[in-house]
C-alpha cells in the first residue's frame, strides 16, 4: 500500500485534519481517500523525505505542538516537520547538544516540549534552553519511554528500566522535583513502562511489560 514500514510506532491525526505515521523507516503523510501504489497521481502514503535518503529515519513518537507544526521523535534525534502549501513537507533537525534516541514527547507551556529519551529527559524551554535530567534528579531510570502532562505543573515519567515517577517541574532551571516513584512493589505488573494516558475521570492507565495497569 506504500507504507515505508509495517513497524508503527505512532500516528496523530493534526488540527487540519492530516494523518502522520511514525515508522521505522520514516515518516509518512497518510491519505485515507489515496490510491496504493508508488505511480498513483493520489498515493496513499507519502514518505517524507531527509537529507540523508540513504538512511530513513526510525521514526518513535510524533506531537501536534501549539502553532501547529509536528514534533518528530526518532532514534537519530528530534527533529521538526513544517508544512506548507507551496512546498513539500520538510524535517528540520533540532540540536540537543548530545546524540540522544527520542522516544517520547509531551506538551508543556506554549512553545515548550518535554522528551523522554535514551539519556533521560529533556526539557525545551521557549528561549532555546535546554535542562536535562537523568537518574541522578532522582529520575527511575535512564530510557525514558512514556510521558504524561498531569497539569499544575506536573509530569508523568515513565521508564523502560526502573518504574513510572510523577515530577513537578517549575519555570527555573533548578525547579525539578520528583514527587514520588511507583514501581512492582507498589502494585505495577513490571517496571518497564511503555505508555501512559489518563481518562477524563482521572484515572491513569499505565502499559507496562507485563500487562495494563490502572492508577485510582
Amino acid at each position: 500500500h506504500g507504507l515505508p514500514s509495517n513497524e508503527v510506532n505512532d500516528l496523530v491525526e493534526t488540527r487540519d485534519g492530516t494523518y502522520w505515521v511514525a515508522t521505522r523507516r520514516g515518516l509518512a503523510r497518510f491519505d485515507p481517500m489515496g490510491v496504493p501504489g508508488a505511480a498513483s497521481p493520489r498515493p496513499m502514503f507519502s514518505v517524507v523525505a531527509t537529507a540523508e535518503p540513504a538512511t530513513p529515519l526510525d521514526v518513535s513518537a510524533l506531537l501536534e505542538a501549539s502553532d501547529g507544526h509536528v514534533w518528530v521523535g526518532t532514534l537519530a534525534g528530534l527533529y521538526r516537520l513544517t508544512v506548507s502549501d507551496t512546498r513539500p513537507p520538510a524535517l528540520t533537525r533540532v540540536e540537543l547538544g548530545v546524540s540522544a534516541e527520542v522516544l517520547a514527547l509531551a506538551r508543556r507551556a506554549a512553545g515548550e516540549l518535554w522528551l523522554g529519551t535514551s539519556l533521560g529527559l529533556f526539557l525545551l524551554r521557549s528561549d532555546g534552553g535546554i535542562e536535562h535530567y537523568t537518574t541522578r534528579h532522582g529520575l527511575p531510570g535512564t530510557f525514558i519511554h512514556a510521558l504524561l502532562t498531569a497539569g499544575e505543573g506536573q509530569l508523568w515519567v515513565g521508564a523502560t528500566d526502573g518504574g513510572l515517577a510523577l515530577i513537578r517541574s517549575g519555570n527555573e532551571a533548578d525547579d525539578f522535583r520528583v514527587v514520588r516513584v511507583f514501581t512492582d512493589a507498589d502494585g505495577l505488573g513490571s517496571n518497564w513502562i511503555n505508555q501512559v494516558l489518563q481518562t477524563s475521570d482521572g484515572e491513569v492507565w499505565i502499559a507496562t511489560y507485563a500487562g495494563v495497569v490502572r492508577m485510582r
